[in-house]
């Protein structure tokens, strides 16, 4: 929700960057949502698949260098800020200002919601942050800052952050809420001691950022034609089937069907075309009998995006 409130605010020139860990992850999802209602941006920046923590604010200042007309808006964690944050001041020195967005949500969430869902105890560790005035450090700079508590104040004040002609901070407090990366990422590891294979997924509605539940789904051997699950993702998206070592053929090729035409034709949304799509298939090869097989899907009514990830 902070990614697409932020995007409201920018013109099809501007430029939005994004920093690492989960305010990256989020804001992928929130930039392809914006793009879908048609949002258009001058550009992008992001730290890449490994989501490294801390190049926000240099990618920021470069992009400003080379768009100085335009405006420049960095979203950053309060964890990625503080690993890499404090290049703010070659925005202040070269004369590039810059607005920087802190999802401040008092922690590195991307860390200790891995830890609470694989630690014995359910805690977390060394994670905490104390109360950071980030937008009291922009003024000891010289810059304008503002501190953000409730959803309708974030849009005034990135309008006057980026009026201000300052390099500036909007230091918005923030509810931690775990990433389908970070979740399925901790549902791997969790996994390490498994003795069959695991087939595994996480369906997201790329139209309004839910959990697409309940949507039918069921996976074949391709070479004997047996159906060795056939389901239906849980509420929250998600699909975790244990199946059989004995039942898995390394030189076989499987066929993973979602049934995602009912799930698109029983919600009420606007589309730019006529519903077509009535499957998602994704065929692939379980080449390690003990192994996990995790296939998330972004879905949208005609189209998907999908990644693998495994051990």
């Amino acid at each position: 929700q902070l990614s697409l409130d932020v995007q409201a605010e920018l013109g099809e020139e501007d430029w939005l960057i994004f920093d690492g860990g989960n305010t990256h992850f989020w804001s992928e999802i929130a930039v392809n949502m914006a793009g879908w209602n048609g949002q258009k941006l001058g550009g992008i920046m992001h730290p890449g698949n490994y989501s490294l923590l801390g190049v926000g604010v240099s990618f920021g200042i470069s992009a400003k260098a080379t768009h100085p007309d335009k405006s420049v808006v960095v979203i950053s964690g309060d964890g990625a800020f503080l690993s890499g944050g404090l290049s703010i001041e070659a925005a202040f020195q070269e004369n590039l200002p810059i607005v920087v967005v802190i999802d401040n949500n008092g922690g590195l969430d991307c860390i200790s919601q891995q830890q609470e869902r694989l630690f014995s105890n359910g805690q977390h560790f060394a994670t905490d942050f104390r109360d950071i005035p980030f937008h009291s450090m922009f003024e000891g700079l010289g810059g304008h800052g503002e501190l953000v508590e409730r959803r309708e104040q974030l849009a005034p004040a990135l309008r006057r952050a980026m009026a201000s002609g300052k390099t500036a901070c909007v230091n918005v407090k923030c509810r931690g809420v775990i990433s389908p990366i970070v979740a399925a990422t901790s549902d791997k590891r969790k996994s390490v001691d498994r003795i069959m294979a695991v087939v595994s997924s996480h369906t997201l509605n790329g139209v309004d950022g839910t959990h697409a539940g309940g949507i039918a789904v069921s996976l074949r051997n391709l070479n004997t034609g047996e159906t060795l699950f056939d389901t239906a993702m849980d509420d929250g998206g998600r699909l975790v089937q244990d199946i059989a070592e004995d039942l898995i053929d390394p030189a076989a090729k499987y066929e993973l069907v979602f049934g995602t035409g009912a799930y698109w034709q029983a919600r009420d949304i606007t589309r730019s075309g006529a519903q077509i799509m009535d499957e998602v298939v994704v065929r692939f090869a379980m080449p390690n009998a003990a192994a996990r097989y995790h296939i998330p899907v972004i879905l949208s009514p005609n189209s998907y995006s999908i990644w693998w990830s495994g051990e």
